[in-house]
């Protein structure tokens, strides 16, 4: 672990980048753990059962009212489903039993009779429409309309109102931070084994080979460290600055110029102040600006730099 410092340095970075899309994906988990969203819009796949009236009855109070049902002997209404006078579907019925069963079906072309259909929809408890549609079939085949609404659904299942998109979204919205996070483990591993494939770490290749200056850098901080204050690293040769978000290397070979100067700056969470900036440049390469709190810190680390180059 000594000899990877400068690991530990691009693996906070990393997470740091990344803690706001982690912190997203506990929030979802917690959401969804404390409001059952996924438990109200699963899909109940019902088999050819018996009374499936009281099936569609008992899963209707309970709220989970997406069903898949595989239905046998379909036979058209008549009757056609239209939004914005626009056909979108058309209402069967089928015999279950001793039950009449209405189901909504999307399509724009109804047949007399489909053989089987698997249908995925919403229940819907429609009585208006249902007692409308049984009347019309009583009259339709000389049947007593009382004692063919005996025998029908109050339930239609209904294909329209299968909320598709809203299960898509929920899932998009629940599985892509899944997918985000495990993304992120499997960068920061990576990164941990090989660094020099961190986007950040590319500054490193105007000092040469990413791989070799790395190693460098962790056997100078393991064993020719000449001075550390918070975030900031100087040994043999290098100057290491350990921010959140990023960390800069810079060869001290490569410092031509260095200048301090006492500026005003604005902090986010504190009074407005002064500040000692140290700029240390090379008009080919290299231009580092850092600020430093007190007149003697920035003494030293000007010290280290110009002994070293000295």
């Amino acid at each position: 672990m000594k000899n990877k410092r400068f690991h530990m340095f691009v693996i906070k970075n990393t997470i740091a980048i990344t803690l706001p899309a982690i912190g997203v994906f506990l929030v979802l988990i917690f959401m969804f753990m404390k409001y059952p969203v996924f438990d109200r819009v699963r899909t109940n796949k019902m088999g050819n059962i018996e009374h499936v009236g009281d099936r569609l009855a008992t899963s209707y109070a309970s709220d989970t009212r997406n069903v898949e049902y595989t239905a046998h002997d379909l036979y058209y209404t008549g009757f056609q489903y239209h939004v914005d006078d626009k056909m979108k579907g058309a209402y069967y019925y089928s015999i279950q039993g001793d039950e009449l069963l209405l189901y909504l079906v999307e399509t724009k072309d109804p047949k007399i009779h489909i053989d089987k259909l698997t249908v995925k929809g919403r229940i819907v408890k429609d009585a208006s429409s249902t007692e409308y549609i049984m009347s019309q079939l009583a009259a339709q085949s000389g049947m007593d309309v009382q004692l063919l609404k005996q025998y029908a659904c109050v339930y239609i299942i209904s294909e329209p109102d299968y909320p598709r998109a809203f299960i898509t979204m929920l899932y998009v919205i629940f599985f892509l931070p899944v997918v985000l996070c495990i993304l992120i483990f499997s960068y920061t591993l990576l990164v941990w084994v090989q660094p020099a494939l961190h986007s950040q770490v590319r500054q490193l290749a105007v000092y040469g080979d990413p791989a070799v200056i790395i190693k460098e850098i962790n056997a100078e901080l393991a064993y020719h460290l000449l001075f550390h204050y918070n975030n900031i690293y100087i040994t043999d040769n290098y100057m290491i600055i350990s921010h959140i978000t990023k960390t800069e290397v810079i060869k001290l070979d490569y410092v031509k110029y260095l200048s301090k100067n006492l500026v005003e700056k604005k902090r986010l969470f504190h009074k407005d102040g002064f500040v000692y900036r140290l700029t240390m440049s090379n008009p080919d390469k290299l231009f580092c600006e850092v600020d430093f709190t007190s007149e003697e810190l920035i003494d030293q680390v000007v010290f280290y730099i110009r002994g070293e180059k000295a």
